[in-house]
């Protein structure tokens, strides 16, 4: 059924006359005793290369506002645990110091919400827009058209090997049409 969407898409476009390229991938990992994981059943988005870095630096600002919440609140507790302690007017200097901070770490406090998401879980959930979506059949392997424009290819994916789950993310701009693989040397560093 996918195939014959993107047949189909593919006809569409060249009925239409715009010039379309071929993407063909495959998702694997190589695991450390050097064997290789076919990745299947993994959704590969294509999606404007200005999206994928506007959600990369959301996601990035989410979890630098999750570590400005912790510095934030450990000034208010250290503050509030001197207070006692303070002549009337530093005690009312230090008041409004704490109405400031209180004020901060709520406008913080949604990003930082946000930023106790893991990051796989904080990227996967973003709104990507894709131009299309396509999976990765038993082998791994993906195939799409590459429209005229910048496009990132966005994918993630989770393994469990034994007891611990591995997550991948790959978030890998598409400057040619042609073969593209996604695996151990470009998932995406945070």
């Amino acid at each position: 059924m996918k195939t014959l969407f993107l047949s189909c898409l593919l006809a569409g476009t060249a009925v239409a006359g715009a010039q379309t390229n071929q993407i063909d991938g495959q998702i694997y990992i190589t695991r450390k005793d050097r064997e290789t994981v076919k990745l299947s059943l993994v959704t590969v988005q294509l999606v404007q290369q200005l999206i994928a870095e506007t959600n990369v630096a959301r996601a990035l600002e989410c979890r630098r506002a999750q570590s400005r919440d912790q510095e934030l609140r450990d000034r208010a507790n250290a503050l509030t645990a001197a207070m006692p302690r303070m002549s009337k007017t530093d005690y009312a200097t230090a008041q409004q110091t704490w109405a400031k901070l209180r004020a901060e770490i709520l406008r913080n406090s949604k990003d930082a919400k946000l930023g106790l998401k893991s990051f796989f879980n904080l990227l996967s959930e973003m709104d990507w827009q894709p131009r299309y979506k396509v999976e990765t059949d038993a082998d791994g392997k993906f195939a799409g058209p590459l429209p005229p424009g910048q496009w990132t290819l966005v994918a993630f994916t989770r393994r469990k090997v034994v007891d611990i789950n591995e997550e991948y993310i790959w978030i890998e701009p598409v400057t040619t049409s042609g073969r593209i693989l996604l695996n151990n040397s470009n998932l995406f560093d945070r």
